[in-house]
């Protein structure tokens, strides 16, 4: 287990990713130890975030100084936030951001992996303001002709796969 501040890559075999590529080992291999986390952000936020120097939104309609934490997830965590909170909106208007947790650290937003009340699976949470130094990634995201979840390739940005158990 490779382990950052709070966060932990778990072993290889769960950081795969569907072609079978291992993003943090390869990461390693280069002489890189990274963990990135995913955060949905719409567009409108994003393009804020970037006048202001920081990140602050946490979820659809709230942001951090009304929640006390950025919402963040795992790859293999991202479809099934997307399906609960989204629907089926089409998500034209919203941006993937890639954010490095030790950038998030360094800068004093720390991040802890935490289940939800009543829930098992722990997500990532920022405590604090995503800095745009953090935010190694903007993609763009959507839905594909029968409306299923169309997400970017991940596999080059070190993204961590599966949550910590």
């Amino acid at each position: 287990m490779i382990v950052s501040g709070v966060f932990a890559l778990v072993g290889a075999s769960e950081r795969v990713d569907a072609r079978g590529v291992d993003a943090a080992a390869a990461a390693a291999e280069r002489g890189v130890v990274v963990a990135r986390v995913l955060h949905l952000a719409s567009r409108s936020l994003w393009v804020r975030a970037q006048a202001e120097g920081a990140y602050r939104g946490s979820t659809l309609g709230a942001d951090l100084d009304e929640v006390g934490f950025v919402h963040a997830s795992a790859a293999s965590q991202l479809p099934g936030v997307v399906a609960a909170v989204y629907g089926e909106e089409d998500l034209v208007d919203h941006v993937l951001l890639v954010v490095d947790v030790d950038a998030c650290e360094a800068a004093g937003s720390p991040v802890r992996w935490e289940a939800p009340p009543g829930g098992d699976q722990a997500y990532p949470h920022v405590y604090g303001p995503v800095p745009l130094a953090a935010v190694v990634a903007a993609l763009d995201v959507g839905r594909d002709a029968a409306g299923a979840l169309r997400l970017p390739d991940l596999a080059a940005l070190d993204v961590v796969v599966v949550p910590p158990s």
